[in-house]
This record gives C-alpha cells, sequence and structure tokens, in this order.
C-alpha cells in the first residue's frame, strides 16, 4: 500500500478510494504481461492522482496542480467473495481488435470495480474509456481498455507512455480532453489539433482553451493563452497535472449516481472488494518452478507466488516412492521467497510450500511432483500408442500444463488416444516426452496421427511442436498446426468432437542433425479458443523413420500453380484418388473435389475474393497444405 499526506476533498472523502481489476486479454504473446507491470501501473495511478511532482510543472501553471486525494487499489475479493490478485488472465483473438467486444469476455460489475482490460490492440488506439454519461447508457461497455504498450513503465511499456492510463482514468471519472470530448469507438469525437477546437471547451474552468497538443510544446499558444501543455488529459506525452478544476470535475463524479460511480468507494464496497484497511488474510498458497520435468543434472528455481498479507514461507521436499502426495521424508528445506534446490539423482519427487499470515495462521499448497529423468536417455525410439498410457506413473508422457489426457473410446489404430476435451474449457496445454538418446543416429523424425474439427468458424485452435537438444532446459518451435494444416474433418459442428477413423492423418517432423542427441526431447502443445473443439493424438514415434513410403513421395511431387493466381489454380502429379480441398483463412470449404482418378486438374477461381486460401491435397491418410493467394 501506498502512503501520502492528503488533503480533505471536495466532498469531505479522504481519499477516495477505487478497487480495480485487470483483465489481460491475450494469445500467450508479448500482451501478456507480467504482475509487475499491472503494480507498476496501479504505483503510476496513485502517483498521478494523490502525489503529483509539482516541482516538474511550469511557474504558470504550479498553483493549481491539485493533489486529487484519489487511490487505487486492487481487488482482494472477486464478484462472489473469493480471493483474487485483482489480476485475471484469458486467451482470446479479440486482444487483436481490442475495442469494446473484449468486455464480453469478463466483465466485473462496474459499480464495484473499475475493469481495465489489457490487449494486443486497443481498436488502434493507446487506449480507450467512456465518459459516464455514456456508461450509464451502455453499461456493457464501461471500462478502459488500453494496448500493453502503454501499461505502466516497465516491461513492454516505456516512461513516456505510462501517462496513457493516468489519461484513460480522467475519462472515466469525468474529464474531457483539454480541447473537449472524448476519443472512444462508437462515440463522436473532437479531432485533436483543429484550429476549431479554439471554439470549444472540457468544461473546466481553470483548463485554458487549446486545440490540443501532440508534442511537448511548454510554450505552445494555440488559443491566445498559454497551453496547459503537461496537463494529463492533452495528448503531448509529458503529462504530470490535473487541476483544481479537474480534481472538482472527478469528485462530483464519484459522488453522482451515473454510471455507479458513487458506490465504488462506499464503505460497504471496500468490504466487499477487499480494498478496505480490514483485508489481513493470506489469499492462497501458490509456488512456482522453473521446470517440473528435469535431467539429473540439473537444479531447480522455486519462487513463491503466495498473495496478499505473506508474512512467512518455507518450502518442504522429499521423494515420491508411489503415485500418492505423500513425501516420505524431507530431503530440502528453505525459507526464501526465491529458492533453488540443488542437483538431484533421478525419481519422482513432491514439492509443498507452507506460507503464513500475521493472523491466521498457515496455508499449504498442493503437493507439485518433480520428474527427474537420467541425464541420458535409453537409445531406443519411442513408440506410443496410448493403449496402456498412465500419465506420471512411468516418465515415458509427462502432462506439465493441464488438458492432456488419455480418452479411453477413440484411437487411430485401438481404442485409446491422448486429446484435449476443449469443447467445455479453454486450455492452453502440453505434454512432454522423456529424453531420448539420438546420438547414434543418422537421421530421425516425430510422427503421429491427429483428428480434429472445428465448432464453429473462425476458432483458431492450433497444436505446436516444440524441440529440446538439452533435456528441456530450452525449447525451439518446429511446427504450427493451424488451420491450414490442423483440420482433418472440414464440417462444423455445435457437439464434441469424436473423430471416425476417416478423421485421421499423420504429421511427420524431420529432426535436424543438431538434435540428434543424447537427451533429445518433443513437447506438443495445443492452443484451445473459446469456440474450440476437441483435438486428439495417437500412435506418437520418435527415432529413426521407416524408408520413406509412397505416399509421401508422391504428395511431395504434386506441384500447385501459378501462386499468386487469378482466374486458375493448376494442380498436377496427383495422386490417384485424391481429394481436393479448398478453404478460406477462417476453415470455411470454398470449394472440393474428392476422389479424383485424374494426374491433373484446375481449379477455377473466378468467384473467389481476393485474399489468402489454403489448399489440401489428400490421399489416405497424408495430406500436402499450399497457401495460396488470389489476386
Amino acid at each position: 500500500m501506498a502512503f501520502w499526506a492528503v488533503s480533505l476533498s471536495y466532498y469531505g472523502q479522504s481519499p477516495y478510494i477505487i478497487p480495480v481489476v485487470f483483465h489481460v486479454i491475450h494469445e500467450n504473446g508479448p500482451e501478456n504481461i507480467s504482475d509487475a507491470q499491472i503494480l507498476d501501473q496501479i504505483r503510476i495511478l496513485n502517483r498521478d492522482y494523490s502525489n503529483p511532482d509539482t516541482n516538474i510543472i511550469t511557474d504558470s501553471f504550479r498553483s493549481i496542480v491539485a493533489d486529487c486525494d484519489i487511490e487505487f487499489r486492487l481487488a482482494t475479493k472477486d464478484p462472489q467473495g473469493n480471493c483474487t490478485k485483482g489480476i485475471t488472465r484469458h486467451y482470446s483473438l479479440l486482444t487483436q481488435t481490442g475495442d469494446h467486444a473484449v468486455k464480453s469476455i469478463v466483465h466485473w460489475p462496474p459499480s464495484m470495480y473499475l475493469n481495465f482490460y489489457i490487449v494486443e490492440n486497443a481498436a488502434g488506439l493507446a487506449g480507450h474509456a467512456l465518459l459516464p454519461r455514456q456508461a450509464d447508457s451502455v453499461e456493457a461497455w464501461d471500462g478502459i481498455v488500453m494496448t500493453h504498450l502503454y501499461t505502466g513503465s516497465i516491461g513492454t511499456s516505456s516512461v513516456q507512455r505510462s501517462v496513457v492510463g493516468t489519461h484513460e482514468v480522467g475519462h472515466f471519472l469525468g474529464l474531457e480532453h483539454v480541447w473537449g470530448g472524448n476519443n472512444v469507438p462508437n462515440f463522436p469525437y473532437l479531432q485533436v489539433g483543429q484550429s476549431t477546437n479554439c471554439g470549444t471547451d472540457d468544461g473546466i474552468g481553470d483548463t485554458p482553451n487549446t486545440i490540443g497538443n501532440v508534442v511537448c510544446n511548454l510554450t505552445q499558444m494555440n488559443c491566445g493563452s498559454l497551453d496547459n501543455v503537461q496537463n494529463f488529459m492533452d495528448y503531448s506525452y509529458c503529462g504530470a497535472m490535473f487541476t483544481e478544476g479537474q480534481k472538482t470535475r472527478m469528485h462530483q463524479t464519484l459522488n453522482s449516481t451515473v454510471a455507479n460511480r458513487n458506490n465504488l468507494w462506499s464503505a460497504s464496497n471496500l468490504i466487499a472488494t477487499g480494498t478496505d484497511e480490514s483485508s489481513t488474510q493470506l489469499c492462497e498458497a501458490i509456488q512456482m518452478v522453473s521446470s517440473q520435468v528435469v535431467c539429473a543434472s540439473d537444479t531447480i528455481f522455486l519462487q513463491d507466488n503466495s498473495y496478499h498479507y505473506v508474512a512467512s514461507r518455507y518450502w518442504e521436499a522429499g521423494q515420491i516412492n508411489d503415485t500418492s502426495s505423500v513425501l516420505d521424508s524431507l530431503l530440502f528445506v528453505s525459507q526464501d521467497s526465491l529458492a533453488i534446490w540443488p542437483t538431484l539423482t533421478e525419481g519422482v519427487y513432491g514439492l509443498v510450500l507452507v506460507a503464513t499470515d500475521s493472523i491466521n495462521g498457515y496455508q499449504r499448497s498442493d503437493t507439485l511432483k518433480i520428474i527427474v529423468l537420467p541425464a541420458s536417455g535409453p537409445a531406443i525410439t519411442l513408440s506410443e500408442d496410448v493403449e496402456n498410457l498412465d500419465l506420471w506413473s512411468t516418465p515415458d508422457w509427462l502432462v506439465t500444463k493441464e488438458g492432456w489426457e488419455v480418452n479411453n473410446a477413440v484411437g487411430y489404430s485401438g481404442s485409446h488416444s491422448l486429446y484435449v476435451n476443449n469443447f467445455d474449457n479453454n486450455f492452453l496445454t502440453e505434454i512432454q516426452s522423456r529424453n531420448i538418446d539420438l546420438s547414434t543416429s543418422s537421421t530421425a523424425e516425430v510422427a503421429f496421427r491427429y483428428a480434429y474439427q472445428q465448432r464453429e468458424v473462425g476458432s483458431f485452435d492450433r497444436i505446436k511442436v516444440y524441440f529440446s537438444n538439452d533435456c528441456g532446459d530450452s525449447w525451439s518451435l518446429f511446427s504450427t498446426m493451424t488451420i491450414g494444416s490442423l483440420l482433418t474433418n472440414f464440417d462444423t459442428d455445435t457437439v464434441p468432437f469424436v473423430p471416425t477413423p476417416q478423421d485421421w492423418l499423420q504429421k511427420r517432423i524431420n529432426i535436424p542433425v543438431s538434435y540428434l542427441v543424447d537427451n533429445f526431447r518433443v513437447k506438443i502443445e495445443f492452443e484451445g479458443t473459446s469456440q474450440g473443439n476437441n483435438v486428439y493424438v495417437d500412435d506418437i514415434n520418435i527415432g529413426n523413420p521407416d524408408d520413406i513410403g509412397l505416399e509421401e513421395l508422391l504428395l511431395e511431387n504434386i506441384v500447385v500453380y501459378p501462386n499468386p493466381m487469378q482466374d486458375e489454380l493448376k494442380v498436377s502429379n496427383l495422386p490417384n484418388k485424391s481429394d481436393l480441398i479448398l478453404f478460406d483463412t477462417k476453415g470455411r470449404v470454398v470449394w472440393n473435389r474428392l476422389n479424383l482418378n485424374q494426374d491433373n486438374y484446375i481449379i477455377s477461381t473466378q468467384g473467389l475474393k481476393r485474399g489468402y486460401y489454403y489448399l489440401s491435397v489428400r490421399h489416405n491418410t497424408h495430406q500436402k497444405v499450399v497457401k495460396v493467394n488470389k489476386l
């Protein structure tokens, strides 16, 4: 909690406390910013609204710089009263658009919380927020959307860009731009820098009329008087102050029933959101490790991620001789928030974090299983048909991110397969192999069968395959299977996908020579979306490939031209009884011909719109996918 001297506010509250929640909307890219970057944004808000640095303000405006008596606190209770960090994370493609639609993913009651949405693209802006009167008419849009590049001053942002959060909160609290109006998707606004802006006003008496500034010129006079360029509600990116008049307007907003701003700081709401002074209880004991699967020569780095009022903590670690979570004997104890577990021998270990607060006692984390593999793997091919696979009981395959599980009802070559129930959930999950000795091999590959169908067009689920040549200390991406190659059934269905024998295809990936080492490992990752469906994997083989068969040779000989295309696309050297399927980037089939008995085929593309398409050429259980461009 930040501490500062406060003065009585306009309405007697000192200070106004606003509960805040950050919703990070991401695709596992840089927009999935760290907790530390969010905490830095809270720090900046509290500095700017309650303890501005008057030393950097120009003399002309220093006398009206306001200590706004407003404090921002991350919520410690969610709308159901459960513990929260005040930070949620949600995987969604809407991070790329960042308009009001992102608020449909998650929207905590705006009468209780200030909702921030951190995205990759904020509708082409640095950020946007509704004014209270607009939010009152469309409650579902109430909240602030900001790109991660302008959130806080660390991580993916910078000190100069960090003024954006303060600016958008100003809109949330009723302030217009210093030249008047607001800039938010689907609402009219006054464009910055227009000479006609001198005839408009923001409704605040002590902010001079201006056309608005996009550069930091402290001597700028646009409308006959000196511009308050350092005002947070300008576009100058050197914001450092609010005026006393703006403070009064924000306090009026906080005491108004419009958009329920008056409930945010009420005593009952502070208790409900866990932002009152009486909140002292530890929420949850959470531990993080550098890896759950390591080699015997490695060390493990531990981090205590428990949150709210942690007074002390310690780790207990011991060996597990069966599938239970009971530690046989303690091998390692540490009281540090960051610790190093020294080199281990091969085996299965358990790790428990015990965190305490100063009043209510302690909480134990779940036991985290750590697999320590031998430094060098067995010099054999790893073949997995999943028929007798018991995940984690033997370290051939290890689910290191929850989601992959064994399906006992369907498979390619039997009645079992690995699958992700992505119809009922929204997963980012991965499964890793143990290490394998490929050091004596001159050539090797990873091959597996897979089956997938969309629930609805545009799901964008994907499989990624990574290789490691250092027992998992580092991973390199070698294959990304998106709509162009992941679909094995081109129908869409609103029920969970269960493959038929005809729905399976095979994926083969060559292992480079630099990865033919004695501790090679493979990781299969699945990224699911909320519109996605189930995915299945079976018959995984790692090691020396069989002689390349007729199927691969036939598909390799296929030629697709011209690319880019105009009115037609030619396909040559087709195997007998091939399927041709052309579909758009959202997985919609736009043309197909099945079971062709001719060597060459010409596809008419006259009716297609300009843009990219995928041509899938399939023969038995193999396919070749070519991305083509229609001019």
